[in-house]
C-alpha cells in the first residue's frame, strides 16, 4: 500500500468510535451542537484520553504508549506528523460578544489542506467524515463548526470535534506529542522519512503557561529517531539550524528542536 491510496480520516474514525464509545470510563461529555456536529469535550480527560488523542492527531498510522515515558511510533511520518499532528490550523471566531481561539490538529486538518506539506507529497484525501482535535479552554461556537465542516467539505453532522485545554491531563500528552511533529517539520525533507520514534518523559499538567511548559520539556528531554532510504545530508543539515524560541509563542508556527534527534540511514546512525 502506497502513501496515495491512504485515507487517513478512514483510518482514524475506528479510533473516534472507540473514544466514543469509552466516554465515561475516559472521563469524557459527549454532545451535539444544534448542527449535529458531535462534540467530545475530554477536559476532564486523563493520561488514557490524551493517549488516545494522540493516535487520533496521528491519523492512524501511529502507536502512542504510556508508562513514565510517552513513546511514539509512526510510520509515514510526513503525512501522521507534519500534516496530520501538529496544528496547522489555528481557529479564531469574534462575533459580536463570542469569542473564540484555538488550534486545531488531525486528519481533518488534510481535508482542509491546512498544511504546507501536502504539496510536496502530492497526496490528497476524500472522507465523508472527518474529526478535528481542537485545543481551547471552551467548545467552539456554532458558526465555527460550521465553518470548520465547510472547510473540510463534510456535512455538520459528519464532524466531530474533540476539544481539550492545554493544561489539563490529557493535553499534557497531546502538546508533549508534538515533540515529533516539530523533529518531522524541521528536517524539510518530511517526504523522505520513512518512519519515526519519540520517547518523552511526562511531565505536570495544570500549569498557567502550559504550552511553553510542554515546548520547554520538549526541548530539555525529547529523543527523536528518524528513518530515511535517501541520503540524509540534506536532513542533517536542516537538523543542525536550531531556530530561536520566539517572543510570542504561537503554537501553529512553531520551529523547535527536540533535544535529541537521531537519523538512520545506510546502515549508520547520525547524529
Amino acid at each position: 500500500m502506497t502513501i496515495e491510496n491512504i485515507s487517513i480520516n478512514t483510518l482514524t474514525q475506528p479510533l473516534v468510535t472507540q473514544l466514543v464509545a469509552d466516554a465515561d470510563v475516559l472521563r469524557l461529555t459527549i454532545d451535539y451542537l444544534d448542527n449535529g456536529c458531535r462534540v467530545v469535550d475530554a477536559t476532564l480527560g486523563g493520561l488514557e484520553a490524551g493517549r488516545r488523542l494522540v493516535e487520533i492527531a496521528l491519523g492512524g498510522l501511529g502507536s502512542a504508549r504510556l508508562d513514565s515515558h510517552l513513546r511514539l511510533q509512526v510510520t509515514a511520518p510526513a503525512l501522521a506528523c507534519a500534516a496530520s499532528q501538529f496544528p496547522n490550523w489555528t481557529l479564531h471566531y469574534n462575533k459580536g460578544k463570542t469569542h473564540f481561539h484555538g488550534y486545531g490538529c488531525g486528519a481533518a486538518q488534510v481535508l482542509a489542506k491546512k498544511s504546507p506539506i501536502l504539496k510536496h507529497l502530492a497526496y490528497q484525501d476524500r472522507a465523508g467524515k472527518a474529526a478535528l482535535i481542537v485545543i481551547a479552554d471552551k467548545i467552539p461556537p456554532l458558526d465555527l463548526s460550521d465553518q470548520i465542516a465547510d472547510t473540510c467539505g463534510v456535512e455538520p453532522d459528519e464532524l466531530t470535534l474533540i476539544v481539550t485545554p492545554a493544561n489539563s491531563l490529557a493535553g499534557m500528552i497531546l502538546l508533549l506529542s508534538q515533540g515529533l511533529a516539530l523533529a518531522v517539520r524541521q528536517s524539510q525533507a518530511t517526504w523522505e522519512i520513512t518512519d519515526a520514534t519519540m520517547t518523552i518523559p511526562l511531565n505536570a499538567a495544570g500549569g498557567k503557561y502550559p504550552i511553553e511548559q510542554a515546548m520547554t520539556h520538549i526541548l530539555q528531554f525529547a529523543e527523536v529517531a528518524l528513518w530515511t532510504n535517501a541520503d540524509p545530508k540534506n536532513i542533517l543539515r536542516h537538523l543542525k539550524e536550531r531556530p530561536p524560541l520566539p517572543e510570542k509563542l504561537d503554537l501553529a508556527t512553531l520551529m523547535l528542536m527536540p533535544a535529541k534527534v537521531t537519523v538512520f540511514a545506510q546502515g549508520e546512525a547520525f547524529f
